[in-house]
């Protein structure tokens, strides 16, 4: 027979945005009320399950700037303990192109520690976003979708832009790499572009 899936809910306290999964099990999730002072903080914060008892125990947590926007996206390094995710800046700071939205964070023990941080978009408008985010398997390559139709890939660690970014004309909604790394795929609505990691070539 197979076996019967566990299946629980858990009140966690904020809206949910991404989630991700380390290699020892454990939850991590971004979400928050958005910039303003809505009274619902932006945070990241990580959960150790506990099927037993039918719930999450929260293991770390880090409150983010109430100036800028809640996390949109996230993935888990595949060999490290490290997350990158996509935070918006402030609308002044996505006004003047300072939108460091491209974000690292190190999971240590019950910290969690903001690092690195570059510009993984093009636009100067606060309605656009990072819609997804995904490493390579190697780790060595982070890349990112937007809804201004950015396709951003960076170098892990230093976040320097792997090449110059590409324009998918639309809504980005998904991207990953393929197993060997030597490809990306992009998915929007209308079309699945595959360029090469080696210099975005069609």
């Amino acid at each position: 027979m197979s076996k019967r899936t566990q299946r629980y809910t858990v009140e966690v306290g904020f809206p949910i945005a991404c989630i991700g999964l380390t290699s020892k099990a454990e939850i991590v999730l971004g979400g928050g009320g958005g910039p303003g002072r809505s009274g619902v903080q932006n945070k990241l914060a990580v959960y150790a399950m506990d099927d037993k008892h039918r719930k999450l125990k929260r293991t770390g947590e880090l409150v983010l700037s109430s100036d800028e926007d809640s996390p949109t996206c996230l993935a888990m390094h595949p060999k490290e303990r490290v997350l990158a995710c996509s935070v918006n800046a402030s609308k002044q700071a996505i006004e003047q192109g300072q939108n460091h939205n491209c974000r690292l964070f190190a999971l240590k023990k019950s910290q969690i520690t903001a690092g690195k941080r570059a510009s993984s978009m093009c636009s100067t408008s606060d309605l656009d976003y990072q819609k997804s985010i995904a490493f390579s398997s190697s780790g060595k390559l982070l890349a990112g979708g937007s809804t201004d139709g950015t396709l951003a890939v960076v170098r892990y660690p230093s976040l320097d832009r792997a090449f110059p970014f590409v324009d998918a004309t639309q809504e980005i909604n998904d991207v990953d790499f393929g197993a060997a790394d030597k490809w990306l795929v992009a998915a929007t609505d209308a079309e699945l572009r595959v360029v090469s990691t080696a210099d975005a070539s069609l």
